[in-house]
């Protein structure tokens, strides 16, 4: 996604972390309002590393062509609820896909345009 330049207090830059912010998003038959939060997601974060969606009502949920190649579409056949989905979307963020930021957030989300400018990653 990007770096974290941190600075000294004279404001001379001292350490570049690669940030790897993995997008985590629950979601149970509200189709139309994800595919509007996944939109909104790839004009405001074109560059993320990865998304991961776990649909708990069997939607037939398309992932849009800008995150087709770093995505995972996870379908349970019965609803794991908010608790075991929230779990699974942020260990799969940490572990998975070795994530320094997971980002959990709901289906109907609307984003900021400069979300990610204002986003604190400290």
């Amino acid at each position: 996604m990007g770096y974290i330049i941190r600075r000294d207090k004279k404001g001379k830059a001292i350490l570049a972390t690669r940030i790897r912010l993995v997008v985590g998003i629950p979601t149970i038959n509200r189709k139309d309002l994800l595919i509007e939060t996944l939109n909104d997601l790839s004009h405001c974060m074109p560059d993320l590393d990865y998304l991961v969606i776990v649909d708990n009502g069997n939607q037939g949920i398309q992932i849009p062509e800008a995150f087709s190649n770093k995505s995972i579409l996870r379908v349970n056949e019965v609803n794991a609820g908010v608790s075991g989905s929230w779990n699974y979307l942020a260990r799969r963020g940490f572990e998975r896909h070795e994530a320094t930021h997971v980002l959990l957030i709901e289906d109907d989300v609307v984003f900021d345009e400069n979300f990610v400018d204002k986003f604190n990653f400290n």
